[in-house]
């Protein structure tokens, strides 16, 4: 583990940002604004500015400058491709409590 965060294997197709990323790992200032494209997202087609990215692995966010706070977002919700064909489903695959828990699965 890197930095405390877990270290996990994704079956996403990268993002295009990962390459850039990689290159340029130890720089926390990350130039330029990135949109959400993660269609449950509050703030879902917004382009913002970054204020800093965070990562270890395959694990990567961006702190991003929205209106008068800033929101972390996983990377992979700022990559077009991988959210373009995300639906709602029928019903509910994990629980509120899953999704509030701050379990890594450590």
């Amino acid at each position: 583990m890197a930095h405390g965060l877990p270290r996990v294997t994704s079956y996403r197709k990268r993002s295009p940002h990962t390459a850039w990323l990689k290159s340029h790992h130890n720089d926390a200032h990350y130039p330029g604004s990135l949109t959400v494209h993660y269609p449950f997202h509050p703030l879902h087609g917004r382009e913002l500015p970054v204020a800093r990215r965070f990562g270890a692995g395959e694990i990567l966010r961006f702190e991003l400058q929205a209106d008068d706070r800033c929101v972390l977002v996983p990377a992979w919700m700022t990559d077009a491709e991988t959210c373009r064909n995300l639906t709602a489903g029928d019903e509910p695959r994990v629980s509120i409590a899953a999704l509030l828990s701050d379990d890594y699965g450590d």
